[in-house]
C-alpha cells in the first residue's frame, strides 16, 4: 500500500530551488488567465417606437412584422382625405399668388401711363412759356399804335388841301389815304384783340399745365399702388408657400415612417383602429450593431482601455472560434457603491458574425486584446 505524505510535510522537504521554481509556476499560471466578466447582456443599439404625430383613424398598414424596412420607408397612414383636400386647395392658391406676384404687367401700364403724361406735361409747359411772351408782349399794338396818328395826319392834310383847293390832292389819293386811316385803325384793334386772345391763351395754356400736372400726379400715384399691389402679391406668394409647407407637414404627421434601418418587430394597431397622437404603433429594432454589458471588479477594470477586443460567450455555450468578437466603447468612471463594480460595454458588428446575436442574450465577455491579438488581454 502506498503511503499518503502530508502536504505540508511535502512542501517542507522540497528543496528550496525547487520551492521557488513551483511557486513561479503557479504564479505565471494565474497571471495567464484571460479577463472575464460576470454575467453580460447584450442590448440594442438602434431601436425605434414609432408613435402617432395626430390622432386619426389608421387607414393603411404597409409592412407587417419580420419587413425589413429602411430609414424613411412609409410603414402606415392616417385618414388623409380631409388634409389632402386641404393640401390641395393651398397649392391652387400659391400658383394663383405666384402668377400674381411673377405679373409686372400692371406696372409696365402704370409706367407707360407716368411716362405719357410728364412728356404732354413738358410739351404744354413749352407752349405755355410762349403763350406767356405773347401775352406779355405789346410790339405789334404799339407799332399799330404808332402807324394810325401818321395816317390821320396825312388823311387831315389832304382834307384841309382839298377845302382850300378842291383839286390838290386827287379823289383816288384821298381815298386812299382815308382807306389808310381806316386800316390803321382795325390794324390797332386787331392788335388789341390779338393781345387779348394772347393773354387767354396764356391762362388756357396754365389751366392746362395744372390739369396736366394732375395727371402726372394721379399716375405717379397709380404706378405707386401698383408697385405696393405687387410688393402684396409677393407678400401673399410667401404666405401660400407657408400655408403649403403647413398642409405638407400635415399629411407628414398622419404618415406613420421608420427614422431607421431595421426590422419592423411590433404592430399595435390595426387598419380602421384610432390611434392617439404619442401612442406608439410600430416598433422597429437594428440587429447590425448591439451593444453588451457587463461589469468587472474595479482590479479587473483598471486594466481595461477602451479599443480593446473582446469576444462573447453565450450561456449556450458553443465553439469559441465562432465567438462573435467587438470592442470595447465604454467604460463607466463610476464605481458602484454596493457590488464595487465597473460597467463596461462593447459594441459587436453583428453582420459579421458568425453567429448573430441576439438582444436579450445573456453570457460572458472575454477580453482577446487590444486589437484582436491575445498579448493585451491579461491584467497584469
Amino acid at each position: 500500500m502506498t503511503r499518503k505524505i502530508p502536504t505540508m510535510r511535502f512542501w517542507t522537504c522540497l528543496p528550496l530551488p525547487l520551492l521557488l521554481v513551483v511557486t513561479c509556476a503557479e504564479q505565471a499560471k494565474s497571471d495567464d488567465q484571460p479577463v472575464v466578466s460576470g454575467t453580460a447582456l447584450v442590448r440594442l443599439i438602434d431601436q425605434a417606437d414609432i408613435p402617432a404625430e395626430a390622432a386619426g383613424v389608421l387607414r393603411r398598414v404597409l409592412v407587417g412584422e419580420g419587413a425589413a424596412v429602411s430609414a424613411g420607408d412609409l410603414l402606415a397612414e392616417l385618414d388623409l382625405e380631409e388634409t389632402e383636400m386641404s393640401l390641395e386647395r393651398t397649392r391652387l392658391e400659391l400658383t394663383a399668388a405666384e402668377k400674381l406676384a411673377e405679373s409686372t404687367a400692371a406696372q409696365r401700364q402704370a409706367q407707360t401711363a407716368l411716362e405719357e403724361s410728364k412728356s404732354d406735361l413738358e410739351r404744354a409747359r413749352v407752349e405755355q412759356a410762349i403763350a406767356r411772351r405773347r401775352a406779355q408782349s405789346d410790339l405789334a399794338l404799339q407799332l399799330t399804335r404808332a402807324v394810325l396818328p401818321v395816317a390821320e395826319g396825312e388823311f387831315e392834310r389832304a382834307v384841309t388841301a382839298r377845302r382850300n383847293q378842291r383839286d390838290a390832292v386827287s379823289q383816288t389819293e384821298f381815298e386812299q389815304l382815308k382807306l389808310a386811316v381806316d386800316k390803321a385803325r382795325i390794324e390797332v384793334r386787331q392788335a388789341e384783340l390779338d393781345r387779348e386772345i394772347n393773354q387767354l391763351l396764356s391762362t388756357s395754356r396754365d389751366h392746362e399745365v395744372s390739369g396736366l400736372q394732375s395727371a402726372v400726379n394721379r399716375r405717379q400715384a397709380a404706378l405707386d399702388i401698383a408697385l405696393e399691389e405687387h410688393d402684396h402679391a409677393q407678400i401673399v406668394q410667401k404666405l401660400k408657400s407657408n400655408a403649403v409647407a403647413n398642409a405638407e407637414r400635415e399629411v407628414r404627421r398622419r404618415q406613420l415612417r421608420s427614422p431607421i434601418d431595421g426590422i419592423l418587430v411590433r404592430r399595435h394597431a390595426h387598419p380602421g383602429e384610432w390611434v392617439a397622437p404619442g401612442v406608439p404603433v410600430f416598433r422597429v429594432i437594428n440587429l447590425d450593431r448591439l451593444r453588451v454589458e457587463t461589469f468587472y471588479p474595479i482590479r479587473q477594470a483598471a486594466g481595461l482601455a477602451v479599443g480593446m477586443r473582446v469576444e462573447f460567450q453565450g450561456q449556450d455555450g458553443g465553439a469559441e472560434d465562432s465567438a462573435p468578437r467587438g470592442e470595447i466603447q465604454f467604460i463607466s468612471p463610476e464605481v458602484d457603491p454596493v457590488t464595487s463594480q465597473v460597467l463596461v460595454w462593447a459594441v459587436f458588428n453583428n453582420t459579421e458574425a458568425a453567429v448573430r446575436l441576439r438582444p436579450g442574450q445573456r453570457g460572458t465577455l472575454r477580453v482577446i486584446g487590444l486589437h484582436g491579438g491575445k498579448a493585451g488581454g491579461r491584467i497584469p
